[in-house]
């Protein structure tokens, strides 16, 4: 199983810099999922990301379906390229995402994850990462969203909206 998570960031700054990685002439718009194969991750993801924040004192996240779209979009993209990585194939950062979705934020995060076969097991498995798990817990964070994709591909996306 692999785990990578890009840590919580105010404003664009970090992403820019991931976002230069690629070229965006091939690849397909951030907001445009290449198929309905993707779905977000089942009903029990909320409750078991809220038990988390609940047992370390914080406030319940709740379900954005434009953070979902930017995890399903992400998702895809990494089982059809075959890419693991906070970097889609266009160059496009999870700020990228969230944007192309009409969310307007100050604070995303985004974990990712491969080879976990449900929901609890990519949350499980991001909790026992330092990085992952300052995402999770992270006091400023309201609203989620998160997909899996064939390949065992799993997106999570965080954020604080407005600002």
């Amino acid at each position: 199983m692999r785990l990578v998570g890009m840590f919580g960031i105010a404003g664009v700054g970090v992403l820019a810099l991931l976002a230069g990685c690629a070229s965006e002439m091939a690849a397909p718009m951030p907001g445009k999922p290449r198929s309905a194969e993707s779905a977000p991750a089942d009903a029990d993801a909320a409750k078991l990301l809220n038990a988390e924040r609940s047992r370390a004192g914080l406030s319940l996240v709740s379900r954005s379906d434009r953070l979902v779209a930017a995890a399903i979009t992400h998702a895809q993209d990494m089982s059809a390229a075959g890419n693991f990585s906070h970097v889609g194939t266009g160059g496009f950062s999870v700020g990228d995402r969230v944007k192309a979705q009409g969310y307007s934020y100050c604070l995303v995060a985004e974990n990712i994850a491969q080879g976990q076969t449900n929901a609890a097991e990519a949350i499980d498995s991001w909790m026992k990462s330092a990085g992952h798990r300052n995402n999770i817990l992270n006091p400023a964070t309201r609203e989620f969203g998160m997909a899996s994709a064939p390949g065992s591909y799993w997106v999570l996306v965080l954020a604080q909206p407005g600002c």
